[in-house]
Parts: C-alpha cells; structure tokens; sequence
C-alpha cells in the first residue's frame, strides 16, 4: 500500500473545496491521512480504494463531520480516529515507537523533508511562515 497525504496549505482555511483540488487518496491508494475531517471526509471515503483505511487524525474544518455510510458499507473501508496519546500515554507502546523512529532516521529509512530553519531569537519569523502555509516540509526553529 502507498500513503496518501491529506493535508494541504490552502485546506487549513478552506475545507469546502471541492475534492478534487485536495491530495486525496487516489484509487489505487489504500491509506488516506485526513487532518482536516468536516465535509469532504464523504469525497475522501469516495476516492479510497476498497478495504481502504481512513485515518482522521485532526479537527481543523469547524464543519460537521458526517459519516460516509454508503461508500464505507460498499468499499468495506475503516475510518479510525487517532490521537497521538493512543501511542505517548503508554510508556511501553511510546518506548517502541520511539526505537522504532530513531532507528529508521539512523538507517536512512526515514528521511524528513525540512523546508526552512530559523534560530530561536526568529521565532517571530518562524511562526509567521508556518501561518502563511507556504512549507513543503518540516519548519525546524534551532536553539
């Protein structure tokens, strides 16, 4: 299966977007990352593949979330709701993630795309760009 990233510059303001201007899960895509939830969770549900898994991991759309019914009933789709306390709140599970996270940046594995650093005393700065949503990747602020 191949990763499907949800979350886009311009859907932190605007979630009523048609779905189709959205990184959504493609066809052949069976993991689809929502952060934004509210209306489109139905157009992400219609676009994931069957037995495909949502994740809906974030709140960002003050709209109401409705359950896609039909295409959950006919794709045979799970939609779970996650928190990162389902994994930091137990300290065995949260000592394996965390193993599991350093190794892969050791080996390689994991290669994090960083957009832009800034020193400590450019927080301002730093704050500023994250809020005009133009990153591609991760905002690191030294200190």
């Amino acid at each position: 299966m191949r990763l499907a990233r949800t979350s886009s510059s311009s859907q932190r303001k605007k979630t009523s977007q048609p779905a189709s201007t959205r990184s959504l899960a493609a066809r052949e895509r069976g993991i689809a990352f929502d952060p934004v939830a509210g209306n489109v969770l139905d157009a992400i549900a219609a676009a994931a593949s069957v037995s495909g898994i949502i994740f809906e991991y974030g709140a960002l759309s003050a709209e109401p979330t409705p359950y896609p019914l039909f295409a959950t009933l006919s794709k045979h789709l799970t939609i779970k709701g996650y928190t990162l306390f389902e994994v930091v709140a137990d300290p065995v599970v949260f000592a394996k993630a965390k193993q599991y996270i350093f190794d892969h940046l050791q080996s390689g594995a994991f290669n994090p795309r960083i957009d832009k650093t800034f020193p400590l005393d450019q927080i301002v700065a730093a704050h500023r760009y994250m809020e005009s949503n133009a990153q591609i990747g991760k905002i690191v602020v030294t200190v």
